[in-house]
């Protein structure tokens, strides 16, 4: 059975270099190209996807843009983010997160195939995902993006601000600051929105976006104990 990929970047010498690539690894992948999020969701509207990989600037719509839309229509398939700018503790905390990323494009085509198929495994036993929102506020911060996140799970409605990949400020329906983004990062399996602008000007948050996360998780490791606690004495 065939596993559809379909890989997007403005460079089509890349795109095509790595298209070949894995199809001289793999038979039974079948590659798609796009030069653009728009192209990309024509096909994704159009055929089966089992994988995305994609760079993140791009013109007419960006891999941004494109992980939004596919948070909304396509959240079960797993995704690749190829960059320029991670080091490899970003890597590791994308990875965390739920993102594979490259360090940068001038990876040879061995690792590609090897991280590609590494996906591809990890599905078999089980294992799928596709965006999540920490991953995606930390690539925005990583690619140095001005723009505003609009994030949204059941009822919930959050808005966060970037200037130039900066943390500037949040608020949901009833809080604003920090506050706000230790209710927001625990979300999972938001419908993702992305404005190209930043209606922000002044940092309301004096810490950074990887602070802010870590003391997020710690807060909701320590209400699971306490449930579990609670549930223990119940009992």
């Amino acid at each position: 059975m065939k596993q559809n990929i379909l890989i997007v970047d403005d460079e089509k010498s890349l795109l095509e270099s790595l298209a070949e690539g894995l199809k001289s690894f793999e038979e039974k992948w079948e590659i798609y190209t796009a030069l653009n999020g728009k192209e990309a969701l024509q096909i994704l509207e159009q055929n089966t996807i089992d994988l995305v990989i994609t760079d993140l600037k791009m013109p007419v719509m960006d891999g941004f843009e494109l992980l939004g839309e596919m948070s909304k229509r396509f959240p079960e398939i797993p995704v690749i983010v190829m960059s320029a700018y991670a080091n490899e503790e970003t890597i590791k905390s994308l990875e965390k997160f739920g993102i594979d990323i490259f360090l940068d494009k001038t990876f040879d085509i061995d690792t590609f195939y090897k991280k590609v198929k590494s996906v591809f495994e990890s599905v078999a036993y089980g294992f799928m995902r596709g965006i999540n929102l920490i991953s995606f506020l930390q690539l925005i911060s990583l690619e140095k993006k001005t723009c505003t996140v609009i994030a949204i799970k059941s009822d919930k409605k959050a808005e966060i601000y970037f200037k130039n990949g900066e943390l500037m400020d949040a608020e949901t329906d009833n809080l604003k600051g920090v506050e706000a983004m230790f209710e927001i990062l625990p979300w999972d399996n938001c419908i993702l929105e992305i404005h190209n602008r930043c209606k922000v000007q002044t940092k309301k948050i004096p810490y950074d976006l990887h602070h802010l996360i870590l003391e997020a998780m710690r807060i909701e490791d320590e209400k699971k104990v306490e449930e579990e606690k609670n549930n223990t004495a119940s009992k």
